[in-house]
């Protein structure tokens, strides 16, 4: 095993970064569950690349920390070496707000030009009103 891969979680307040994860990784879902505010959270594990486990670090970060700051979190820009950017598909605003936000990671990592890869999510499919 070599370094860890670190994957940076991102997205506005409330759209599901949280929930995901935990199912995801502990396979623990309760639609009924009251969530609280996530305020930075990281989740370690391994996963199997080419036949060689590796391990993964993946950081769960607050929407508010993206959202409400004149600017966002510069060390998670640098932190990652790959983003998943999270949005909540019964809120416009949400998706917007993932568009700020990559825009913001974008701007941060040309300053040394490195790429990295993004990816995006869409939450709360199983909702019945759908806005984006």
């Amino acid at each position: 095993m070599g370094k860890p891969i670190r994957v940076v979680v991102a997205g506005g307040p409330s759209c599901g970064k949280t929930s995901m994860l935990e199912r995801l990784i502990y396979n623990n879902y309760d639609p009924d569950k009251k969530m609280f505010p996530t305020q930075e959270d990281i989740y370690l594990g391994q996963i199997d690349v080419r036949n060689r486990m590796e391990n993964l670090h993946i950081h769960d970060t607050s929407g508010e920390e993206w959202i409400k700051t004149a600017s966002p979190p510069r060390h998670l820009c640098y932190y990652g070496e790959g983003f998943l950017l999270v949005y909540d598909i019964t809120s416009e605003d949400s998706f917007n707000q993932i568009k700020k936000i990559k825009k913001e990671i974008e701007k941060e990592l040309s300053k040394n030009s490195p790429t990295l890869p993004m990816c995006v999510a869409a939450m709360k499919c199983d909702m019945e009103e759908k806005v984006c």
